[in-house]
């Protein structure tokens, strides 16, 4: 429900978005897509994750071939994408698509801690469900090279060995 509130707010919000999305920004509100869209967009968007990794590397490719330098500051960093299904509470429905449950996600936790400018030690812990992307960019350009996306538990470090 959440990326129906923040993707209807932004179409809201930015009229320019609104017209590369293919909405006519004249007729206001009445242009911003139903709840349901959403939801049915992205079903069909990760039946095609497949070709859309392809067009991602063709078109880091193509930036590559035209920018000389495109690769050569690189930076890494993890951002937690919360899920807006429901975790699996029922071990025997655990590994079994029903489209209320998200089977894949998973739980992590993130500790922050330091002192305050009085010298108090504070600390702070989060939690969610969902995923982690871990993204390579170029930082000169401000351009993704690579990524992965993993369960929320999945640290960086493992992954940033992995990716190029």
């Amino acid at each position: 429900m959440e990326l129906v509130i923040d993707a209807s707010a932004e179409l809201a919000r930015n009229g320019m978005l609104l017209e590369l999305c293919g909405f006519d920004p004249l007729k206001g509100p009445a242009a911003i897509p139903p709840a349901w869209v959403y939801s049915r967009f992205l079903k069909v968007i990760l039946r095609h994750s497949k070709e859309l990794g392809e067009m991602f590397r063709q078109l880091v490719g193509a930036i590559s071939e035209a920018v000389p330098d495109f690769g050569e500051e690189l930076a890494m960093d993890g951002k937690h994408i919360s899920s807006y299904e429901n975790p699996v509470s029922d071990e025997a429905k655990k590994g079994t698509p029903d489209g209320r449950r998200d089977i894949d996600a998973d739980w992590s936790v993130k500790s922050y801690s330091g002192v305050d400018a009085k010298g108090k030690a504070w600390k702070k812990v989060t939690s969610w469900f969902g995923y982690k992307l871990h993204l390579i960019i170029d930082s000169r350009y401000k351009l993704p090279v690579d990524f992965r996306l993993t369960k929320a538990s999945v640290a960086e470090q493992p992954v940033a060995l992995e990716l190029p």
